[in-house]
């Protein structure tokens, strides 16, 4: 396949493709016996583009004898077509011609600028791939038809903000209302809802046989807006229903264009609010499940209360214990030795002996708390560093002899040489 492009036509195929640029990273060039067809597609198979330059387009095209599959098919990587047509603006008063061929099973694809200047560049473009995309697709039998000028459009679309990724299309029978697409799990509180309609006398052509709403991605319409803008021709838009793909199509006598974009199905959206409403029920679920150890932690800290409750139960009935002991090793002792105490005299040295024991366990449990302290104390010393020592006194060090009794600045040598003179003021005083 051999076709040479008149430098007027050069721009148009430039802008092609920065706008293909624009929708996907790989371009398909297929040459067909009397036109040659660049395509995109986009990464999430949502969006495909499709530009046909007829024969009228060139002003020499050979279509050649390419019978072989691997002859139609050829996939080349969009930064390198990117790099034959850098400047679109201006390409148009730089080149003169350009050619394009491909070869029967090549590995590559030559594209030869002539500029005015008597300068030739020839770019070798590497085949990706063999492959050829086909979209199968009618538009003629479409229930919905718009037809409006591309500056219509762009307008509109300037009233929404840039970072919009779906815009909602309501069709009715006098209007068409534009706004933003918000998902249902998104916070409203912080979405801008913005709406804006078009009525019928701002289409060229306007047939509606069905009131119908469709979802579709703004990104690859901004793509094609500009291109159509730029050839003056007015954008057709093809469509059924929610979720059946919508058509945009520039027609020209010697090109054609076309995007065809998924839309959005309002089943699957159903489907996906249940899904999220699923995931939240399990969400709530987990919550509750953890909740439960909260009230084990509960019982736990309850039964260290009741742990702690007895052991000091334990401890006032052994104190008991030791006092009836004492009680009764004095009341023996008394019997032994004499009955002639009274009774006050055994309470007195009971309460008396009961008393030290009381003060030597004290003692020795304060000595444990002490120990502890200590220990602990040492621990932080350990590992808290101490603080430093406080800066030296440099006025005693250099004036030290000043300030020892046994100092006379007499014995100074020099002490007796006047350095500089009194001023007037201090002779008169």
């Amino acid at each position: 396949m051999k076709c040479v492009i008149p430098g007027a036509n050069v721009k148009i195929i430039a802008k092609a493709v920065h706008a293909l640029a624009k929708i996907g990273d790989e371009m398909y060039v297929q040459p067909q016996p009397n036109s040659l067809s660049f395509r995109a597609l986009n990464m999430a198979n949502s969006a495909y583009a499709n530009f046909t330059f007829f024969e009228e387009y060139f002003s020499y095209y050979e279509y050649g004898d390419l019978e072989e599959d691997d002859a139609l098919k050829c996939k080349i990587s969009m930064r390198s077509a990117m790099t034959v047509f850098k400047m679109p603006n201006t390409i148009d008063k730089q080149v003169e011609t350009c050619h394009i061929e491909l070869r029967p099973n090549a590995d590559v694809l030559f594209i030869t600028l002539n500029y005015k200047n008597s300068i030739i560049k020839k770019h070798i473009l590497p085949i990706i791939d063999c492959e050829k995309l086909e979209a199968t697709y009618v538009t003629d039998d479409a229930a919905n038809q718009l037809s409006s000028k591309p500056v219509v459009l762009s307008d509109a679309i300037l009233n929404f903000q840039q970072n919009l990724i779906e815009l909602t299309l309501e069709i009715l029978p006098q209007k068409v209302l534009l706004r933003n697409y918000i998902d249902d799990t998104s916070n409203i509180a912080n979405v801008t809802r913005t709406q804006l309609v078009l009525g019928k006398a701002e289409f060229d052509r306007y047939s509606v046989t069905a009131e119908t709403t469709i979802t579709f991605c703004l990104k690859e319409l901004k793509a094609i807006l500009p291109f159509a803008e730029f050839i003056k021709v007015p954008i057709t838009i093809y469509f059924e229903s929610a979720g059946r793909p919508v058509v945009f199509v520039l027609k020209h006598p010697t090109f054609e264009a076309n995007l065809l974009l998924s839309t959005l199905n309002p089943d699957m959206d159903s489907q996906s609010e249940v899904t999220v409403n699923n995931k939240t029920i399990k969400h709530t679920q987990k919550k509750r499940m953890a909740r439960g150890p909260k009230k084990r932690s509960v019982n736990t800290s309850s039964t260290a209360k009741n742990i702690s409750s007895s052991s000091k139960t334990v401890k006032d009935s052994s104190r008991r214990l030791l006092e009836e002991s004492f009680k009764k090793k004095i009341v023996n002792t008394n019997d032994v030795s004499s009955n002639t105490h009274t009774s006050s005299s055994e309470n007195r040295v009971t309460c008396n002996i009961f008393s030290n024991v009381l003060k030597r366990k004290s003692n020795e449990d304060h000595t444990k708390d002490l120990n502890d302290a200590t220990t602990n104390d040492n621990d932080l010393e350990n590992d808290v560093p101490r603080s430093p020592s406080p800066p030296t006194k440099k006025a005693r060090l250099i004036f030290k002899k000043c300030f020892q009794t046994t100092f006379d600045p007499r014995m100074l040598p020099g002490h007796d040489t006047i350095l500089a003179e009194d001023s007037d003021e201090d002779k008169s005083e």
